[in-house]
């Protein structure tokens, strides 16, 4: 399955749910969603955020890319490239241009969206489900990445260093290879124990090399379980 048919795919889905719910389209707008419906694809620019810059409106008939001017041209480049998609373009300054480009469609009470700028709001979770060919190879890439991550970061600590120097290591390492964490948790020493999820703070520093060490061993004995249960069940590969 390519890019192409992957979002054929998730499009059926989509108009198979208008049909259901009787409503003339669909407006695409939070973060996860728009990735989920573009095999990937960004359409953020706050990263602290569940809405994103552009939206896609899908219909019975057609997807349009609903973004204003700054956005437009950056989406249909790099993240929806080769995709049935058609731009709807509005000037940055002129945000109510957009509806009036929307209620040309179908009245607004026609449509649904993912954050309830228009219509009712729709939890589209169960549509993401089941995995598409190409998201489980997109999920199991991650999941190695992220492993190899903590490993490379665990070599690279140091007693003395802050929670906020660990933090920036490892988000310097995912950061490098397009992995963007959403949520970082770090703590050094007692707050491991003490706290469920700690969050960096810049007067906490590891003192306990020992600590450091066993944290270092355990990383490596975890990541290379994982490798050789999934080895066993067949999902992984040999590295």
């Amino acid at each position: 399955m390519n890019k192409k048919q992957e979002f054929a795919e998730k499009i059926s889905r989509l108009r198979r749910f208008l049909a259901e719910k009787k409503k003339a389209g669909i407006l695409i707008n939070h973060q996860d969603n728009f990735a989920w419906l573009t095999g990937g694809g960004e359409n953020r620019v706050v990263t602290a955020s569940d809405s994103g810059a552009s939206e896609l409106l899908v219909t019975a008939q057609k997807v349009y890319l609903v973004a204003n001017n700054i956005e437009s041209d950056r989406v249909m480049r790099e993240e929806i490239s080769g995709l049935d998609v058609e731009p709807l373009v509005f000037p940055w300054d002129e945000e109510e241009k957009k509806e009036k480009f929307i209620s040309r469609i179908a009245k607004p009470d026609q449509f649904l969206s993912d954050n309830g700028s228009i219509g009712k709001t729709a939890d589209l979770s169960t549509l993401h489900l089941p995995l598409t060919g190409p998201e489980l190879v997109r999920y199991r890439n991650l999941g190695k990445k992220v492993g190899e991550s903590f490993i490379a970061a665990a070599k690279e600590i140091k007693v003395n260093d802050t929670e906020h120097t660990i933090a920036a290591i490892m988000a310097k390492i995912l950061l490098a290879q397009g992995i963007c964490p959403a949520v970082l948790l770090i703590a050094a020493d007692e707050r491991i124990a003490r706290f469920r999820h700690p969050i960096a703070k810049p007067a906490e520093k590891i003192r306990d090399a020992g600590r450091l060490r066993t944290a270092r061993r355990l990383n490596r004995l975890r990541y290379k379980a994982d490798i050789f249960r999934k080895n066993l069940s067949g999902t992984g590969t040999q590295t």
